[in-house]
């Protein structure tokens, strides 16, 4: 950690009396002090780096009687100004997201904050000497204090009080340049309540859609207005909901349908979807673009349920056709054995 030392604060004090004739009746003590000092924190492959500034300033003046009077009395009033700005860059080391600890790559929020504290106050006092050394007082103070706090967080966005989430912007691959997909800032959103939840990056579009482009470091999301901004190195990319997603692919067709069969079948596959490929699958098992791909018709020959999807380039996944085949092959005669039998025909002679 590197700390900078604040600068000397400057300080002044001064008093005067003040005799009115020969009464000595009245002194007066004012004082001033003013101190900005300037604080800079930096914490140097570790999670936080914050920049702070702080300037502060007050003043009191005090009014009193002076000699040797029974009856004393003191009159004064305060100001004191305070203000303080910081900048804290928020970015973490390796995790399972692909994060990792390099100084100013992974910047999940940039947050600046803004205090002002103004004090104002007056204030009495008149005490009076009893015999014996004893001394009663009576004081009174009024005071005002008012206080103004600003703070704006860019790596978070919500609905209001609910649908948070937390971007942030990974920008490890700083020192090359982004092509074709590789070597780019990557975009991420976090459920804001629970950040091991990704719930998207700009890498999983198809086509390179949403990558923003060459990484530049200490780079952070900015939220305005319902959009994501993204600084690269040549570009700022915006982002936010689609007024109209892609299209999604035609449903694939099966021939012949399903049903109830007396033989085996072979079932082909077709799309209308330029540039389809198929994912299909024979257990009942919802397909994806990990099971098999059709190039071949399937033969069925016992009862089975055949669930295909479509994907293609440029177009949403389509939805799962289904089609269950039942096979009930005719039943072989069975042979059997038959012996063979004789009568004899028995008549009578007239």
């Amino acid at each position: 950690m590197r700390m900078f030392p604040p600068r000397a604060a400057r300080s002044r004090a001064s008093a005067f009396a003040l005799a009115l004739g020969a009464l000595g009746l009245l002194a007066a003590l004012a004082a001033t002090a003013r101190a900005d000092p300037k604080i800079l924190a930096k914490v140097d492959g570790a999670a936080i780096t914050e920049d702070d500034y702080t300037r502060q300033f007050s003043e009191e003046l005090r009014l009193a009687s002076t000699g040797d009077d029974p009856l004393q009395w003191l009159v004064g009033g305060y100001y004191s100004s305070f203000g303080a700005t910081s900048h804290v860059y928020s970015f973490y080391p390796a995790t399972a997201n692909g994060f990792n600890g390099d100084f100013g790559t992974t910047n999940l929020a940039d947050n600046h904050r803004k205090v002002d504290i103004d004090q104002y106050a007056v204030f009495g006092e008149v005490s009076y000497l009893l015999p014996n050394h004893f001394k009663a007082s009576l004081g009174a103070r009024y005071y005002q204090y008012h206080s103004n706090s600003v703070t704006s967080v860019s790596g978070v966005s919500a609905n209001g009080t609910s649908n948070g989430i937390v971007w942030g912007l990974e920008n490890s691959k700083f020192a090359s340049a982004c092509s074709a997909g590789t070597n780019c800032q990557v975009l991420y959103a976090y459920d804001a309540t629970d950040l091991t939840k990704m719930l998207y990056n700009s890498s999983q579009a198809a086509n390179n859609r949403d990558v923003p482009g060459t990484a530049v470091k200490f780079t952070t999301p900015t939220i305005a207005n319902g959009k994501v901004y993204v600084g690269s190195k040549t570009t700022v990319s915006a982002f936010g909901l689609l007024s109209a997603g892609p299209p999604t692919a035609t449903a694939p067709t099966l021939s012949p349908v399903g049903g109830t069969y007396a033989s085996a079948q072979s079932v082909s596959l077709s799309d209308t979807t330029p540039g389809a490929v198929i994912y299909y699958t024979t257990d009942g098992t919802t397909p994806t673009t990990a099971s098999a791909q059709y190039s071949n018709v399937l033969a069925i020959a016992s009862t089975t349920t055949v669930k295909a999807i479509a994907v293609a380039t440029g177009y949403m996944n389509s939805a799962v056709t289904s089609a269950t085949y039942t096979i009930n092959l005719p039943v072989a005669a069975t042979p059997s054995r038959h012996s063979a039998s004789s009568s004899r025909a028995r008549g009578s002679l007239v």
